[in-house]
């Protein structure tokens, strides 16, 4: 063995418990340095090249629907954004899926996820809590409601859902299919291709982390803003790392009395709180797992997992996405002040729910007319 220094764009961190084989080396966590987001080198003390390829990139992953009920605030909402819309207009449930491609340098992961969602378990996918906890903070406001990503748990959270994904290959894997109430059309979430206040509602799970904060963050947040109507709600389910966060050792020492899922994002966000920012490169989460794993068979088997769900942290391995693990302060801190009411709200009956609070956001409603 011989012993590493890990260091980020900010800082160097000598790992006294951290020892890797140097048969690992191969593994090194990329370094790049962009937007304000520390990117992670980890060589040998006689510092070795890091790769640099790769640019940062904002994640849409979600879902996407069709209004067709006759109600006219639906129908402006559904029309707007077919308008703006000029890609594919989302899946057709007879069409046969894309088959799973590998994921170049440097490119996103999303085009190879979709063949892996079928592993995917909370706390990566909404449990059956999550979506009644939706269901209920979305009461009153149920007309028509923007999607974020092609979530299939919440594809019929209201009664008319259009999803907005910005990968083909999520519309055509993941998305459940259009029909009456539901349309899933390709786009991006911080350019979304919809009209002013058309919406009653807004949902996404996950959706905030896979953008960077602060800055996507407002960006997204600000579009959400732009395409509410007065006195609409947005409810994201939003994974934030803890205070007192574990360290990168301790996770892979303990592994999970769960799921690989819980395991994964334990692992993020222990990457994240390492560097003291909330921006984790999904390709560091790889190489923290890859370094700090030397037999994926025995791994598996000391935690009661199948290879399977191992290999599903294999697409961040070349992937130039970056993932975000806010604290519950950071998160709270970046909300612009369109809305003008906030909270959190605990979700439960899953592993990690603790971590996984959902964030209620209101705009003010529009001012009375005078008489």
């Amino acid at each position: 063995t011989k012993q590493w220094v890990l260091s980020s764009g900010y800082r160097n961190l000598h790992c006294g418990q951290l020892f890797i084989p140097m048969d690992h080396c191969i593994a090194a966590l990329p370094c790049r340095e962009q937007e304000g987001v520390a990117g992670w080198r980890l060589s040998p003390r006689a510092r070795r090249p890091c790769d640099p390829r790769g640019e940062w990139g904002a994640v849409a992953a979600g879902g996407a629907s069709q209004i067709h009920d006759g109600n006219e605030r639906t129908t402006l909402a559904t029309r707007s954004c077919l308008q703006h819309h000029s890609g594919s207009h989302g899946a057709d449930p007879r069409r046969p899926r894309a088959p799973a491609a590998p994921v170049a340098m440097g490119a996103s992961h999303w085009s190879a996820y979709h063949a892996k969602w079928n592993r995917l378990k909370p706390p990566l996918r909404p449990a059956p809590e999550v979506v009644s906890a939706m269901r209920e903070a979305l009461r009153g406001r149920q007309g028509s409601t923007l999607l974020l990503g092609v979530t299939p748990e919440l594809a019929d959270v209201s009664d008319s859902v259009t999803a907005v994904d910005r990968d083909e290959g999520m519309i055509r894997g993941v998305w459940p299919g259009d029909s009456e109430s539901r349309r899933a059309v390709r786009g991006d979430w911080r350019a979304l291709p919809c009209g002013d206040a058309v919406f009653d509602a807004a949902v996404g799970d996950g959706s905030l982390n896979a953008v960077t904060h602060p800055a996507g963050y407002a960006s997204l947040l600000g579009e959400i803003a732009r395409v509410l109507r007065p006195g609409a709600r947005a409810v994201f389910r939003v994974f934030c790392r803890p205070d007192a966060n574990e360290t990168v050792d301790e996770v892979l020492r303990s592994g999970s009395p769960g799921s690989f899922h819980a395991f994964k994002w334990r692992l993020a966000m222990a990457v994240a709180a390492a560097t003291a920012s909330p921006n984790v490169p999904v390709r560091s989460i790889h190489g923290a797992f890859v370094a700090g794993v030397h037999s994926t068979e025995a791994f598996a088997l000391d935690n009661g997992w199948e290879l399977e769900d191992l290999a599903t942290i294999e697409v961040y391995r070349a992937s130039n996405e970056v993932y975000s693990f806010p604290t519950r302060t950071e998160l709270m801190a970046a909300i612009p002040s369109a809305f003008v009411r906030s909270k959190l709200v605990e979700t439960s009956g899953y592993e990690l729910c603790e971590r996984c609070p959902l964030l209620i956001l209101e705009l003010p409603a529009a001012p009375e007319r005078p008489l």
